[in-house]
C-alpha cells in the first residue's frame, strides 16, 4: 500500500523572516530545526523529496511527521482571515462592576488551567461541541464592547504584559459563553522571536491589539 507523511496532529507551522517555525501543542513551546533538517522540510513540502528518500527519514525520527496511506484524509487547517484592523475603534466604555469581576476571574481561571493541563488538552476542548459556533446574535457588538471594557480595566489590576495567551483564552471563553464564536489565534515574530495570542472574529481583533497584530504572522488558529 502507497504512503505518505503529514504533519503530526498538534504541529503547526509558519515560514516567518524566510524560515519554518513550529509550534507544539502538545509540548507547549515554539521551535526551529537546524540548517539540514529545515533544507529537508522545506523540499519535502515543495515536493523535491518523497516519503521514500532518506533525506526525510531524520525529519520523522525527530516526530514531525506521521506516515498514513497515501489516501488518507488529513486534518483539515483552520484558516485565519488577515486582520485589517481593531473590532473597536471607539473610546473605550466604563466596564461594569459584574463585568469587570467576570473577566478577572475567568483570567485567574484560566491561568490555573495552563499551569495544570497542556495546550493540547485545552486545543481539544475548545473544538469540542461546547465551543461550536451558531448563529451571531443581533447585539454582538453590545456584547462584546462590553468585554472589552471589562478587560481594558482589569489590566489596572491583573498584569496585562507577557499574559497575552491568558487574556485571549478568558476573552475567548466569555465571547462563546455569550454566543460570539471567534478564534484564537496564535502568531510569531523573528529577529528577536516573539509569540502573541490574540482574539479574532473574522478580520477584525477583539482583544490583543491590531497594532502588535500585525507584527505577527498566525500559525495557527482554534474556534
Amino acid at each position: 500500500m502507497p504512503f505518505s507523511y503529514r504533519l503530526r496532529p498538534g504541529l503547526h507551522w509558519t515560514l516567518c523572516g524566510g524560515r519554518p517555525v513550529f509550534l507544539d501543542f502538545a509540548g507547549d513551546r515554539y521551535f526551529c530545526l537546524g540548517p539540514m533538517l529545515e533544507e529537508a522540510f522545506l523540499r519535502f513540502l515543495s515536493g523535491d523529496l518523497t516519503a521514500d528518500d532518506l533525506g526525510l527519514q531524520p525529519i520523522v525520527a525527530r516526530g514531525l511527521f506521521v506516515r498514513e496511506e497515501a489516501d488518507a484524509a488529513t486534518d483539515p487547517v483552520v484558516p485565519v482571515a488577515p486582520a485589517t484592523g481593531d473590532y473597536l475603534d471607539e473610546p473605550g466604555r466604563r466596564a461594569r462592576a459584574l463585568d469587570l469581576l467576570a473577566a478577572m476571574w475567568w483570567q485567574v481561571r484560566w491561568a490555573f488551567r495552563l499551569r495544570a493541563k497542556s495546550l493540547e488538552a485545552i486545543a481539544v476542548g475548545i473544538g469540542s461541541g461546547s465551543w461550536r459556533a451558531g448563529r451571531t446574535p443581533a447585539d454582538a457588538h453590545r456584547r462584546i464592547a462590553r468585554l472589552a471594557a471589562s478587560f481594558a480595566a482589569s489590566a489596572l489590576v491583573l498584569r496585562a504584559a507577557d499574559r497575552c495567551l491568558v487574556r485571549a483564552l478568558a476573552f475567548q471563553d466569555l465571547c462563546v459563553r455569550r454566543g460570539i464564536y471567534p478564534q484564537l489565534v496564535f502568531g510569531v515574530r523573528a529577529n528577536p522571536f516573539r509569540a502573541h495570542a490574540w482574539v479574532q472574529l473574522e478580520d477584525k481583533v477583539l482583544i490583543g491589539d491590531y497594532e502588535q497584530v500585525r507584527l505577527f504572522t498566525p500559525i495557527a488558529a482554534l474556534g
